[in-house]
């Protein structure tokens, strides 16, 4: 697949169309999806699985899933708190899965980044991505 000729879901009437320019918005699939997340399909679930950070304010990693692409989506469920969360001056966020990557069933990843420069120029702890390892059942992650 390549990015040449993108199409957007206008919603069940339209269909994908090559430009919205001009016809209306596009239609919201992710009610509350952030700007860093994942989307795959999950063979064993028959199901799309999206994996982000819940917000800023609560940056647990959360899981819905959809029949379709195009959803309807579920209600987003977290399923593990970053130990960072709360830490002063850090933010986390960009929750993923990597279906890709090998060595677990599921792996995901989150960054911790800072609102401090001095903290994000001398702490080598921070602005990498946490990497997790972990399942999703039928129940919902780590089930």
């Amino acid at each position: 697949a390549t990015l040449t000729a993108p199409q957007w879901w206008m919603g069940e009437n339209r269909g994908w169309v090559r430009s919205p320019a001009g016809i209306r918005m596009p239609q919201r699939i992710i009610a509350d999806g952030q700007t860093e997340f994942t989307a795959e399909y999950r063979q064993g679930l028959k199901r799309y699985l999206q994996v982000q950070t819940l917000s800023l304010m609560n940056p647990c990693l959360a899981v819905s899933t959809a029949a379709a692409l195009t959803g309807p989506w579920s209600r987003q469920t977290c399923f593990f708190v970053p130990p960072e969360r709360g830490a002063p001056d850090l933010l986390v966020y960009a929750g993923k899965s990597h279906p890709m990557l090998r060595g677990a069933e599921m792996v995901f990843t989150y960054v911790a980044n800072t609102t401090s420069e001095e903290r994000l120029l001398n702490d080598m702890t921070i602005y990498f991505p946490v990497v997790l390892q972990g399942r999703i059942g039928t129940e919902g992650p780590d089930s």
